[in-house]
């Protein structure tokens, strides 16, 4: 117990120094988001450079940070998204980015709570202490810190909605799984559909009921000073899923390794966009189908844990979109699984194996291969080679398709209706 404490204060103390104290100058993605929040905030275009360019210097912030000094100053953010920031948008830039940070600590803190709740986790337990410690160096943490991206804040409306939703509040987890997706849809939609695979159409309906009132107030003032927003918004899409840029995950684009979904390793031996999205599509489908209606009626009769289902949602959706590498802090759902099972039983070998699963994104194993990639201290034939392109390049990808698998295959086998089962023993393999 004294050796884990221990680890808790160096992980804190590490994490306090790198992804707090030392992030800045970074902070570049926070830079653009900010800017386009204080333009709608403002009532400006918040998809125009040269409004973001503007305000962002009205705002006070240096110019040596601005947010056209990006590589991509691409400004695609729903303005859904821009409204769930106007907090931080309304501030000037002095204010905004500690309150960001210190927002940004506090979700996290909100996080790990949750989940660990969800987990089961008791005070006192190493099992906790253990998963304080991995998640203050959980390596996507830091980047979205140091680079002052936005999954934290999603996330910790996700898992307090999931954490509320063991009990009879639908109202409550339906609204905060609708605010993760405003902020970030990508990550909050798979969970509002998980409410509604576990049949909770209350919260379903409260979701969509904020989905449709925010995104309509999120535009509103557009249309009051009739900001021709959309077409520039669209214009945004396109430039940045052109081929080679920010979100093209083909082989042309050479930020590739950042990304993390399921179209990056397929396209490293298929050059058509529209098999790999089928691919992708039928991949995701079947792990799902298998997770939550296989075998028939199954979902009804013996429930997995809620925290093993949300983990196969949070590696699903990782799979099905465009998601970099800070968005892996989904990961922490099936990290607390697989901690869960191990300290039950330590030989336990789906709980080992979702871990060993999970180093790469602990260690961000695919910025240390880009770095011997660009720096050319491996040999040209290996990094050449069609094993590099489609193995190690995109290992991330791979590694998050089986945790799926694995998770699919744990359900199967450990949660399945039995003759021998009479509804209360179901009931209580459940969880």
């Amino acid at each position: 117990m004294t050796v884990i404490a221990a680890l808790v204060v160096l992980s804190a103390g590490w994490f306090m120094w790198r992804a707090v104290l030392n992030s800045s100058p970074g902070r570049l993605d926070f830079v653009l988001v900010y800017s386009a929040s204080r333009a709608w905030v403002t009532g400006a275009n918040p998809y125009d450079l040269q409004d973001i360019a503007r305000v962002w210097t009205e705002a006070g912030g240096p110019e040596s940070r601005g947010p056209m000094t990006r590589v991509f100053p691409h400004l695609i953010y729903p303005p859904t998204t821009l409204l769930m920031l106007a907090p931080f948008g309304a501030l000037p830039w002095k204010l905004a980015e500690p309150a960001w940070v210190i927002a940004n600590v506090l979700f996290l803190g909100a996080t790990i709570w949750a989940i660990a709740s969800l987990a089961g986790f008791r005070r006192g337990q190493l099992r906790l202490l253990l998963f304080i410690a991995v998640s203050l160096c959980f390596m996507p943490v830091h980047t979205a810190f140091r680079h002052g991206q936005t999954p934290l804040y999603p996330l910790a409306l996700i898992t307090i909605g999931l954490a509320l939703s063991r009990g009879a509040g639908q109202i409550g987890s339906g609204l905060l799984h609708s605010a993760a997706t405003l902020i970030k849809p990508q990550m909050g939609l798979p969970f509002i559909a998980l409410e509604f695979v576990r049949w909770r159409l209350r919260a379903v309906l409260w979701a969509l009921a904020g989905l449709v009132i925010i995104s309509a107030v999120s535009v509103l003032p557009f249309m009051l000073k009739g900001i021709d927003w959309w077409s520039s918004w669209q214009l945004n899409l396109q430039a940045v899923t052109a081929p080679g840029n920010q979100l093209d995950p083909t082989p042309a684009n050479e930020w590739r390794y950042q990304m993390i979904n399921l179209h990056v390793p397929l396209h490293g031996f298929i050059a058509d966009r529209t098999v790999v999205n089928a691919l992708v599509m039928a991949v995701v489908g079947v792990l799902g189908a298998v997770f939550f209606f296989w075998p028939p009626l199954s979902w009804k009769s013996v429930r997995p844990p809620l925290l093993m289902s949300a983990s196969i949602v949070a590696v699903l959706s990782l799979l099905f979109v465009y998601h970099r590498y800070y968005d892996a802090v989904l990961l922490l759902l099936p990290l607390a699984w697989a901690l869960g099972r191990v300290a039950d039983r330590r030989n336990d070998r789906p709980g080992w194996l979702m871990l060993a699963l999970i180093v790469p994104f602990m260690v961000n194993s695919a910025t240390a291969i880009y770095w011997l990639d660009d720096t050319g201290r491996l040999p040209t034939w290996l990094m050449e080679s069609t094993f590099w392109r489609i193995a190690v390049i995109p290992h991330q990808g791979w590694a998050i398709l089986l945790m799926g698998v694995l998770l699919a295959w744990v359900r199967l086998r450990e949660f399945k209706p039995s003759q021998n089962d009479n509804p209360a023993t179901q009931a209580s393999r459940g969880g």
